[in-house]
């Protein structure tokens, strides 16, 4: 299975969010290191725009939380 999303932020652009299992079996979370898509060019540097890439190797169809 897989999941991206995107995060905005002020800088540095270090990821921010963290998915974790809340209950059911979630499999093997693996991330991706995040892609900064846009960021301020200002020449402030106030803010980012960055995405990531999280997969999962879910083997059964029960329902899991992240």
């Amino acid at each position: 299975m897989h999941f991206y999303y995107r995060e905005s932020g002020k800088l540095p652009c270090d990821p921010q969010v963290s998915w974790v299992c809340d209950s059911g079996d979630c499999g093997d979370l693996t991330y991706a290191e995040p892609a900064i898509t846009d960021q301020d060019h200002s020449g402030q540097i106030l803010w980012c725009q960055s995405e990531r890439h999280m997969t999962t190797n879910v083997s059964g169809d029960e329902p899991f939380i992240l």
